[in-house]
């Protein structure tokens, strides 16, 4: 993670004219290089899919890939994700290394270098799907699901290896292989520990179907998707087609070199720290701020492209618009962020206000809300809250951290009822099937009683 800093720069509550506004603190991410798969854990693996079908042949199922298919499966995309919290949750840092030679000989399906190799002799054979932004949170949520790209048949499958590594190695990964109608298999490696699908070897998936969620198992730097594609006669397939990898798209749709958009646009109550692997980032989102508060509007890009220009707007609880900058990418990233930082002013609008960027044609909006005075007096609320949580406004599960141990927590309605007694020591609250409106999250332990607003959309 390289993180560059500049002079924050407040932006004003009343400006109407978009004007380019330089970030407060800006950074961008790619996952380090690793060999995910050795060639003798290769050879282990295709030798137990050989074995496996040989089994199944004998229980009078008919696994052959001899016979001649005339056409390719079509992939629809192997990542599905479980929250609303992001727009999207992945970027690809790696793509099928085309170029046998090595070290340092990349060409990838568009005839980029977006792929690696290594000195051992290891040409890059997959697309790598990482989790962002925060990676490591992401993971231990199980915000990305690996879903099955065809249906097939599980034709092996691999659990219980460590998934929190961040590093090169010799360990095996966390994985589901599916063959699919015309022979060829896909494979899905990483995956978190005890979160593969409870189906058995030679059990039929469909397309869309639960494998597992993205981990960090095997020679792996940070939780990603190592998505792998054989033909029927083993070879390495690239299911993406450009000048460098002529032919058709295995992919249904097609998918684009760059993907670029904004996977979210986020407020917070302090500076994101992005932490060392394999923690969790603090995040320290916040959507509900106090006059005299600071507030924070991070941007988080995948396949930011140099020379694009982001617009943002702030919009009052009246529709009004509150202020509006610009910000034109200066290079090429893979993951990227950007925030800006202000000060809630004392005697603006209290209510729901909504901030804005609109890139390469499409707006995202996310809400937040400025309490006013009565808010802030509200006979409601207890002690000082050492209990953080996100993301609020919430839609369907509002996580905690730093509760104090031994806490019993509740979630409150308007008029005090308690709507969800979730136990002691939780560490999500559920509110997916609840209405639209304010509710009070209720924190007793030791040191006092904590009540905070939550705003479920």
């Amino acid at each position: 993670m390289r993180i560059f800093l500049t002079t924050a720069l407040l932006f004003s509550v009343c400006t109407l004219q978009a004007q380019h506004r330089a970030p407060a603190g800006e950074g961008d991410y790619k996952p380090a290089h690793a060999e995910c798969v050795t060639d003798a854990q290769r050879e282990a693996i295709q030798l137990r899919i050989e074995n496996n079908r040989k089994m199944l042949a004998a229980q009078g199922r008919d696994v052959s890939v001899t016979a001649a298919k005339p056409t390719a499966v079509a992939l629809t995309w192997p990542i599905q994700q479980t929250t609303s919290t992001y727009f999207n949750c992945v970027g690809i840092s790696n793509y099928v290394d085309h170029d046998v030679a090595y070290p340092g000989f990349i060409q990838d399906w568009n005839c980029g270098t977006r792929s690696y190799d290594l000195a051992s002799g290891y040409n890059h054979s997959g697309t790598d799907i990482f989790l962002w932004p925060f990676y490591w949170n992401q993971m231990d949520d199980g915000n990305a699901s690996i879903v099955a790209a065809a249906a097939g048949i599980i034709i092996d499958k691999e659990d219980g290896n460590f998934d929190r590594n961040c590093a090169m190695g010799s360990g095996n990964w966390n994985a589901v292989y599916v063959q699919h109608s015309d022979g060829s298999v896909a494979w899905y490696g990483h995956m978190k520990t005890g979160s593969l699908t409870t189906k058995a070897i030679g059990d039929a998936v469909t397309a869309g179907e639960y494998l597992g969620l993205v981990g960090s198992s095997g020679s792996s730097t940070g939780p990603h998707l190592h998505f792998e594609l054989h033909d029927a006669a083993d070879n390495v397939i690239d299911p993406y087609t450009g000048p460098c990898n002529p032919g058709a798209t295995w992919w249904s749709p097609a998918h684009t070199y760059n993907e670029s958009q904004v996977n979210a646009l986020m407020t917070h109550s302090a500076p994101v720290v992005f932490s060392s692997c394999p923690n969790p980032d603090i995040i320290n989102a916040c959507d509900t701020f106090h006059y005299g508060d600071p507030i924070y509007i991070y941007a988080y890009y995948r396949d930011e492209l140099s020379g694009l220009v982001s617009t943002f707007t702030i919009t009052r609880p009246d529709g009004t618009i509150s202020d509006s900058w610009t910000y034109t990418s200066l290079t090429d990233y893979v993951a990227s962020y950007r925030y800006w930082s202000n000060t809630i002013p004392a005697g603006v609008p209290y209510g729901e206000w909504k901030i804005s960027v609109t890139y390469l044609g499409n707006t995202y909006v996310h809400k937040y809300y400025i309490l006013g005075p009565t808010d802030e007096q509200d006979s409601h609320l207890g002690t000082v809250s050492t209990t953080s949580f996100y993301p609020n406004p919430v839609t369907d599960r509002l996580y905690l951290q730093d509760v104090p141990k031994g806490a019993q927590v509740q979630l409150l309605n308007a008029v005090g009822a308690v709507v969800s007694d979730c136990g002691v020591d939780a560490a999500s609250v559920n509110v997916a099937n609840l209405a639209t409106g304010m509710y009070f999250l209720k924190i007793v332990h030791a040191g006092g009683t904590e009540m905070q607003k939550v705003w479920k959309q």
